[in-house]
């Protein structure tokens, strides 16, 4: 499916979207859950520098290590100049310290280390571990620039999981 200009609204894209709808924000998943898009997010269907924004809440962690230099070079390649990218993932550290402190909340501790059992698909099991400190350094090692931590706003803000915020 091809994007569509959205004239002087500014395109913001939800990769990984499921069946999170967000108000402003162009889903984009590789499963049919009733988002506008559906696509491989390795092969997005916008052209280039179409995007003020790229947000990946818990998607980074779905993709194995060595294929992150060309998931992230597509989604940079969608992002205006200026533009901003958003990935929330679990913090490998806190959940190390939460299993540590004797964690039982299977959403905090193995489901932040192998993904979410509950879909039984392939599509939800987490390929690596991530702390912000090395998202960050990624993102900047993959030619974002200004790459930064901010309090997370999804899923286990504080108690697990990171987000981290970079520039084009």
């Amino acid at each position: 499916m091809q994007a569509q200009a959205l004239g002087p609204t500014p395109l913001r894209i939800n990769l990984g979207c499921g069946h999170t709808k967000l108000a402003g924000y162009e889903g984009v998943d590789i499963v049919d859950y009733g988002q506008r898009y559906i696509a491989d997010l390795q092969r997005l269907p916008f052209s280039d520098g179409a995007a003020d924004e790229v947000m990946a809440i818990h998607v980074i962690e779905h993709f194995y290590i060595w294929d992150i230099p060309d998931v992230l070079a597509e989604w940079h390649r969608v992002l205006a100049p200026g533009g901003k990218i958003v990935l929330e993932a679990p913090d490998l550290a806190k959940v190390i310290a939460n299993i540590n402190a004797g964690e039982k909340n299977l959403l905090l501790t193995l489901m932040g280390l192998y993904g979410d059992i509950r879909e039984k698909t392939a599509w939800h099991q987490h390929k690596w571990c991530w702390t912000p400190q090395a998202m960050a350094r990624c993102l900047s090692e993959n030619g974002f620039k200004d790459a930064h931590e901010e309090p997370a706003q999804f899923h286990h803000p504080e108690a697990r999981d990171f987000r981290v915020v970079a520039r084009v």
